[in-house]
């Protein structure tokens, strides 16, 4: 299986409790593996998983 989130889920108004370095980094993750769909996508280089 891929990659997890942080906290195992993408990011929240809920996570705004985080400290300002924390929640910046769990966002800056979620870029980062957005970047990585986005490549995964645009090269055909990806495989479906069951859910």
């Amino acid at each position: 299986m891929g990659k997890k989130f942080t906290h195992g889920k993408i990011p929240d108004r809920k996570d705004f409790k985080l400290n300002d370095h924390e929640r910046i980094r769990y966002w800056q993750k979620v870029l980062d593996r957005s970047h990585e769909l986005a490549e995964a996508f645009a090269t055909g280089n990806y495989q479906i998983e069951p859910l």
